[in-house]
């Protein structure tokens, strides 16, 4: 597990020296020691990122398409090479007249996964390097620091996956769903193994889960708007095709044969081909793979720039001790709100001190002490939660530290 701490690092990378606010520290290197702090804000300029050019004119060694822009007909390259012994990423975009262009430096890759979100963005070191998901918003021609929900197709819920270790080997998905209108985000579904959810053309979520009272793996659909769980069928999915509301899944016996399961007929069938597998299976890629490739001799860094900023997420917003903290969500679990640790650290200028335990097998692997004034409270996997990175908090602790009104608006 990462436990991010506040400093300030230079680094060597691609064979220049360059400076940059490190918020990214891995609580590895702490094991020794414990270290004390105080939060300040960071002075580094929004929107920058470490530049990763090469010192001479490359050769495109690797090139895939990571996303086609229906909108717009743009279609996206991810570029790779070598300069010596140091590789460098870019992305390319090349518009549906033909002309090339380059995203300004520091982006590694963008992917498109699924067809109702985002492509996500790769960023090799953002301003604060902190190792963040994030994901380019077409709207506003911007890559955004923040979790890429999954809309539904009425626009009205979301959802995100993420993962957790609560222990060593101990991994956990955990499904977040998002009321687009209120801002509420709320934890729905926790799982030991990806669940391969996916929004159906009923505005629906259709997962696999396991069944304990069967013993056996389970695809369900869960209603965001009643809150109901409803089984398909016993077996495990694959794969679910929103534009035929269609799904790959296997039944729960040692042959695995695949088949076709229609949602709106509910009957299930075999592959009439593997054409039809292929296209279910992966859709989206099909096109990617007849794009034309660049030529493998083209100067990408005599490309146009197309400059492209990265902006955080700020979902919500708290109120605490007169001020307001903007955080990146806070979100809601069996009825706890949990808040984010460090933006209010920084923001109140707590004293922060986190002590490694000496045996990380049996005792937690965090303990943070954070004091303001007198007062003192003791963070540990036993009473805190942990997720991207970011140490959550609630507001029966921030009473603890002395601060009584506390509210939390969204910022929609």
């Amino acid at each position: 597990m990462n436990l991010w701490l506040w400093g300030v690092l230079y680094v060597s990378m691609y064979g220049k020296r360059r400076a940059v606010a490190l918020l990214a520290m891995s609580c590895m290197l702490l094991m020794g020691g414990s270290i004390g702090y105080a939060a300040a804000e960071s002075s580094a300029p929004s929107g920058m990122v470490v530049e990763n050019r090469p010192d001479v004119a490359p050769k495109i060694d690797y090139q895939h398409v990571g996303w086609i822009d229906e909108k717009t007909g743009s279609v996206y390259y991810n570029v790779s090479g070598h300069d010596g012994n140091e590789y460098w990423n870019v992305i390319v975009e090349r518009k549906s007249d033909g002309s090339l262009s380059r995203w300004g430096e520091g982006f590694d890759w963008v992917s498109h996964w699924n067809p109702k979100d985002e492509p996500n963005v790769q960023v090799s070191y953002n301003f604060e390097m902190e190792q963040q998901p994030s994901y380019y918003n077409w709207t506003d021609d911007t890559v955004r620091e923040g979790l890429n929900f999954m809309l539904s197709p009425s626009g009205k819920w979301a959802f995100v996956e993420q993962s957790h270790y609560r222990t060593p080997g101990d991994k956990r998905y955990v499904y977040w769903m998002r009321n687009t209108k209120t801002g509420e985000i709320v934890e729905w579904h926790e799982s030991y193994g990806y669940a391969r959810a996916a929004w159906t053309t009923d505005n629906k979520i259709i997962l696999k889960r396991y069944n304990e009272q069967e013993r056996q793996n389970e695809v369900v659909t869960y209603d965001p708007a009643s809150k109901k769980w409803e089984q398909v069928l016993l077996g495990t999915l694959y794969v679910y095709d929103i534009k035929s509301n269609q799904m790959v899944y296997v039944k729960n016996e040692p042959t695995r044969q695949e088949l076709v399961y229609d949602l709106g007929t509910k009957k299930s069938r075999p592959f009439v081909d593997e054409k039809e597998r292929k296209l279910l299976f992966a859709a989206s890629q099909l096109d990617y793979e007849q794009q034309p490739k660049l030529d493998e001799n083209l100067d990408v860094w005599k490309l146009p720039v197309r400059p492209v900023a990265v902006i955080k997420d700020f979902l919500h917003t708290v109120h605490i001790g007169g001020q307001e903290a903007p955080v990146p969500y806070v979100f809601s679990s069996q009825g706890i709100q949990w808040i984010p640790m460090r933006e209010l650290a920084q923001k109140l200028h707590w004293q922060v001190k986190l002590e490694p335990p000496k045996d990380q097998v049996t005792k937690p692997r965090y303990r943070y002490t954070i004091q303001v004034d007198s007062r003192q409270i003791i963070l540990t996997p036993d009473n805190s939660r942990i997720m991207n990175d970011r140490v959550f908090l609630t507001q029966a602790q921030l009473k603890t530290l002395g601060y009584s009104d506390i509210s939390i608006t969204s910022n929609r």
